[in-house]
């Protein structure tokens, strides 16, 4: 009997974004264990999705996609679409299957509506996952969040903060989980890195992502000036307007926005420097993923300290540099592409202690044994 775990995401996947290399890492394990993944999600950008063992669903939302920049009540009407035709799907599927679909996983809280709906109409176990309690959002966000956990069966979280605030609103009833993002162990040849090469990961319609491509602004303007030999990637879009001109003007600063797969693997496995430059306030979560990535590819990471908040094990100066300030970020950097080697054992030392703390296989087990518990807890003997 074939059974199947349906993830309902609110963005593209297979895709970049930290949350879908989240689901991929989750789910990807349950194929070794009886279950099959049918990821749901919206397609909002154009190409073919990334490669991916389960099962894919994708929602034709690219021509909203150009309105939803413009207005959060478009992005509401949107993620309703979303949820309504995600909701029909999920419907067929459980018609079509029956027993077969027994558990039903959300990305995020904007994912959980069809979730809940199905819940009360089918009474199908719901699991929660990447749950970032906030308490910063507005009065009607947060009593929709509340309404939500409160009816969710299971909730995962991907960092012990979270952890601690939502463990206390739960009731006898449900269950929580501490699943932290992970990584793929890969094989990284160091005397392949270009000592020269810099790059920054991160999608430019978010905030903090915009400050910090300004840092590097500021950057490539200090090691101009000071006659280095450098080349700065941004991968990551769409290109934000302010960006234009630095574009221009920074011959040595490149904009990539959004690569393929395998270009994009490419990029990071041959530069040296991965930057974090978070001098404003961010909200955590998605910079765990940058730096884990970075970890994986042999990056030496230079970071604020919310740039690695939340990665366990690691030491400054032992597994990533630590810098507080621009013109530290700027000193920091020059003083590596005068000297690289020097660096070399802190990327090497902070690739083994995140691959050893954090590979997927390691970081899901307890993910795994839920969701067989899940499925097999009412099946026959």
């Amino acid at each position: 009997m074939q059974k199947f775990l349906v993830v309902l995401s609110y963005l593209d996947f297979p895709y970049y974004a930290g949350l879908s290399k989240r689901i991929e890492g989750l789910t990807t394990p349950l194929l070794h264990n009886g279950v099959k993944p049918v990821i749901i999600s919206p397609q909002f950008r154009q190409g073919s999705p990334l490669p991916y063992p389960g099962d894919l669903i994708r929602i034709d939302l690219r021509k909203m996609r150009r309105f939803s920049i413009f207005s959060k009540l478009v992005k509401l009407l949107v993620l309703i679409l979303f949820s309504l035709i995600s909701f029909i799907y999920v419907w067929k599927l459980k018609f079509r299957f029956s027993d077969d679909v027994k558990v039903i996983q959300y990305e995020s809280i904007y994912s959980s509506l069809p979730a809940l709906l199905l819940k009360f109409l089918f009474n199908i176990k719901i699991i929660g996952d990447d749950i970032i309690f906030s308490v910063d959002r507005n009065f009607f966000y947060r009593l929709f969040q509340t309404f939500v956990i409160r009816y969710t069966d299971y909730i995962i979280v991907s960092n012990l903060t979270s952890y601690k605030i939502v463990k206390n609103s739960l009731s006898p009833d449900q269950g929580i989980l501490y699943v932290p993002n992970g990584i793929v162990a890969r094989d990284i040849d160091f005397s392949h890195k270009n000592f020269k090469r810099i790059v920054f990961v991160g999608a430019l319609s978010y905030e903090e992502n915009i400050d910090a491509v300004n840092s590097l602004s500021e950057l490539s303007n200090f090691l101009m000036r000071s006659g280095q030999s450098y080349e700065i990637f941004v991968i990551g879009g769409p290109l934000h307007k302010k960006f234009e001109r630095v574009k221009k003007d920074h011959g040595r600063l490149h904009f990539l926005g959004f690569v393929k797969d395998d270009e994009y693997e490419k990029i990071l496995e041959s530069a040296y420097i991965g930057l974090l430059p978070f001098f404003t306030k961010i909200e955590l979560g998605g910079q765990r993923i940058k730096a884990l990535e970075y970890f994986s590819h042999g990056l030496l990471i230079i970071s604020t300290l919310d740039g690695i908040r939340g990665i366990r094990g690691l030491t400054a100066a032992r597994h990533y540099i630590k810098v507080t300030h621009q013109d530290e970020l700027n000193s920091t950097v020059g003083e590596v592409l005068e000297n690289p080697s020097s660096y070399l054992k802190i990327a090497q030392s902070g690739k083994e202690t995140v691959t050893e703390n954090y590979r997927w296989e390691k970081v899901t087990q307890p993910y795994v044994k839920l969701i067989r518990y899940l499925f097999n807890k009412n099946q026959p003997t």
